[in-house]
């Protein structure tokens, strides 16, 4: 993701402006329909609910450009997060953590029209 952060910024350095809002999801993920104006809060981090194993559900996120940067910034977080004595934490727990000391919002909304596709197969059905 840091990555990501570098190529936004190094984009808008070059076309002289800056992103208002940055949608982020993981290359296996999708989001369904046109997301709602009430998924993008000014100042808070928007996450779906669901899959967040003791944090932060980190496949898809929605924040504002300042927001943002906090978010992204997976590996740059991680000498602060060994001052903090946050360890052995899985991925969703970091990122609550990396939200937590860079003192950003987060909010959890269940109508993010977003999934994951997998071809996993599991061992029961759900019938719709």
């Amino acid at each position: 993701m840091e990555g990501c952060l570098t190529m936004i910024q190094s984009y808008q350095h070059q076309h002289n402006f800056t992103y208002n809002w940055i949608v982020r999801t993981r290359v296996d993920g999708y989001w369904s329909s046109q997301l709602p104006p009430e998924l993008f809060i000014p100042k808070q981090y928007v996450v779906p609910s669901g899959s967040s194993y003791h944090g932060f559900n980190d496949r898809f996120g929605i924040g504002d450009y300042n927001t943002s940067i906090a978010a992204l910034s997976r590996l740059s977080v991680i000498p602060e997060l060994d001052s903090a004595k946050f360890r052995y934490l899985n991925s969703e727990s970091a990122f609550q953590a990396q939200l937590s000391i860079r003192n950003i919002t987060c909010v959890t909304k269940r109508l993010v029209p977003f999934c994951v596709i997998s071809d996993r197969r599991y061992r029961y059905y759900i019938f719709f």
